[in-house]
């Protein structure tokens, strides 16, 4: 199975370990009752209804839950309508600025209202000087409809792609069956119910904070709805400009390339590591040619070979505090040493898919797949190794497409968005699908933005505590460059080392260093993570 519809894992939710600043002034994390809407929040209009929240979202004293009725197709107001699901917390300060902060989930198709569920008590700062307001797009979480085909578990029995499409091919028509206007699911109707549901609660402006596919949002927003956006935060950015699918076998190879260099650069890492890259590939050949059969909890067998192998490891990279260990998980496959790699899917197996797959496909298929062009992925694939080509490849994903059906999408989706609405674009050193030349290349189109880089960094970074203290900073003076102090004093690692024995050991590759990594502390890494589609 491809690596991008199978096991990469859902970018925005493996942030669990969220840790704003300022968190004595977060959200009373135990608060619980009856939602209490402050006097100063203006009052909404009758396209936004108040309900009780849904059972993945507990209740809290300052939070509202509701939904937002749109039109399906924003060009036709009296046709049919969605409805989409909306959180708000509402912060306690008895200071707070009138212009909230959206948040817009990666993906795409993921759920916003669940992520922002999960991560509330860690939110610290971000629900301080501000409210923060979660959205589930169109297509996505409890939004009505919802486009997700499954109950939890896509593809869960199956590695056939000719499976694959025949669910696909059900899920259309189940969705179809319903009514449901499947090219009506794209970043530009999304962009009209963010801006929708501003109008809806009341606000004269707001601020964007978008991760990944999230930020391909954004930057819509900002182009077609410019007056309502005070100002953004764009962490892991996708370009309008860029085909993912063109480039993604050059960012996963210079992902690894980044990481393993950095090894080279530390001493120790360096001697209980050397060529990992060779080792690596040699590994990856020796599993396609002799799968390892192992046996997880109840007795399910799984055959790993060595695309299973690359797709954990490519998803492992999206997660800076996963990064150190990834040597020593290289070198453990190397000699067949799969504990901790059993370890790993142990875990992913109890994680249900958050992502809607339907809303993924409507506007990848639209707006990525349909626009690839052969000529570009084959010059942005010269000199690189062939196994990161072939499998980082977007040959499934047509195949995908042309069974969903939906349309191409204009052109204007595929050129650069230029605004002067102030912006702070974050990147990640380590990133594997949005590395940092892509916030680059749009910063070059925002006159009024600033770019922060991490250098310990990989995916979604702004949920660090860096990288939240620069975003808050930001929002409260968003004309003024970010003081980056903490940017200054970033440290990677240290790099973990195979301690040789013991099931999944692994030790600090630092010298005199005598303390034990336990895989559990791997998938406390990975609890909040999402498997099976591909993320931007």
């Amino acid at each position: 199975m491809s690596v991008k519809m199978c096991c990469c894992l859902f970018a925005t939710l493996l942030l669990s370990s969220i840790s704003a600043c300022n968190e004595e002034e977060g959200p009373p994390i135990a608060d619980l009752g009856l939602p209490t809407i402050p006097d100063r929040v203006p009052g909404w209009t009758d396209d936004f209804e108040e309900v009780d929240c849904w059972p993945d979202v507990p209740d809290r004293a300052n939070q509202q839950c509701g939904y937002l009725t749109v039109p399906e197709d924003h060009r036709n107001p009296e046709g049919p309508t969605i409805r989409l699901a909306v959180t708000r917390y509402f912060s306690t300060r008895a200071e707070v600025q009138a212009d909230p902060i959206v948040y817009l989930e990666g993906g795409p198709g993921g759920s916003g209202v669940t992520t922002m569920s999960m991560l509330y008590p860690g939110l610290g700062g971000w629900i301080g000087a501000r409210d923060l307001i979660a959205l589930d797009q169109r297509g996505t979480g409890h939004s009505i409809p919802d486009l997700s085909c499954t109950d939890g578990s896509l593809y869960a029995d199956t590695d056939a792609i000719e499976d694959e499409l025949d669910f696909l091919t059900q899920c259309r028509a189940g969705l179809e069956g319903q009514g449901v206007d499947l090219p009506a699911y794209n970043s530009a109707r999304n962009a009209a119910d963010v801006d929708a549901l501003r109008r809806a609660l009341g606000y004269a402006q707001w601020n964007l904070w978008g991760i990944s596919y999230g930020t391909r949002l954004a930057l819509t927003v900002m182009r077609d709805f410019p007056a309502g956006v005070r100002a953004v935060i764009l962490d892991s950015t996708v370009p309008l400009e860029v085909n993912l699918y063109e480039r993604m076998p050059a960012n996963a190879q210079g992902a690894f390339e980044r990481l393993f260099a950095t090894c080279v650069a530390d001493a120790a890492c360096a001697a209980a590591y050397p060529d990992l890259m060779d080792v690596l590939l040699a590994a990856l050949d020796d599993l396609d040619a002799s799968p390892f059969q192992g046996t997880l909890t109840g007795g399910v067998s799984v055959d790993i070979d060595g695309s299973a192998v690359l797709d954990l490891l490519f998803s492992l990279m999206y997660d800076y505090t996963s990064l150190p260990y990834l040597p020593g998980l290289i070198y453990m496959v190397s000699d067949r040493d799969m504990s901790v790699i059993l370890e790993v899917l142990e875990s992913l197996t109890a994680i249900e898919s958050g992502i809607s797959v339907g809303m993924f496909l409507s506007v990848n298929c639209a707006e990525e797949l349909a626009w690839v062009d052969p000529a570009t992925f084959e010059e942005a694939t010269q000199g690189l190794m062939p196994r990161f080509i072939s499998h980082f490849g977007y040959d499934s994903e047509q195949e995908f497409c042309e069974v969903w059906g939906v349309p191409a999408a204009s052109d204007l989706e595929t050129r650069p968005v230029e605004s002067d609405i102030p912006t702070v674009v974050m990147a990640g050193y380590f990133d594997p699908i949005t590395p940092p030349e892509y916030g680059q290349m749009v910063r070059e189109n925002l006159s009024s933005a600033f770019y922060l880089e991490f250098s310990n960094g990989s995916h979604g970074v702004s949920v660090s505590d860096c990288g939240a203290e620069l975003a808050l900073a930001f929002l409260d003076q968003p004309n003024a460059q970010p003081i980056s102090a903490c940017l200054d004093n970033l440290t990677f690692g240290p790099f973990f080392a195979s301690g040789g024995s013991g099931v999944g050991r692994i030790d600090f590759a630092m010298p005199g260093d005598d303390i034990h990594f336990d895989p559990e502390a791997l998938r406390n890494a990975l609890r909040n993570r999402r498997n099976r589609l591909p993320h931007f």
